[in-house]
């Protein structure tokens, strides 16, 4: 009995020593999220606001489907076809401590930029 109240003391301890210390996390955003389309491919970009804590795990969907090639990338480049539009685009962005931020649009594949 004695051995664990003294564990309890030290993890206690400790926690009030570092605790102090210790900077708490805080939820982000999405800041940016663009997408647009030409010459037959669909671009998107996105940027999150101040608070994500590195490393940052970005997840891209286009009309449901995920896309691997783009893991952990803050653009995606792919190629689409012209007479099958819309395309839902959905990126998913999760910091090291398990905060998410998500954005989607409709993106028009186009032959010409816009």
């Amino acid at each position: 009995m004695r051995r664990s109240g003294l564990l309890l003391i030290a993890v206690v301890s400790t926690f009030v020593l570092l605790g102090s210390g210790i900077a708490q996390a805080r939820p982000f955003g999405i800041k940016n999220f663009r997408c647009s389309s030409g010459g037959l491919q669909i671009m998107c970009t996105v940027e999150t606001t101040e608070g994500a804590t590195a490393p940052l795990q970005v997840r891209w969907v286009v009309d449901g489907v995920e896309r691997p090639a783009a893991d952990d990338n803050t653009m995606l480049l792919i190629c689409c076809i012209e007479r099958r539009t819309p395309y839902p685009v959905k990126v998913t962005v999760t910091d090291a401590d398990g905060f998410v931020a998500a954005a989607s649009d409709i993106v028009y594949c186009r032959k010409v930029y816009q």
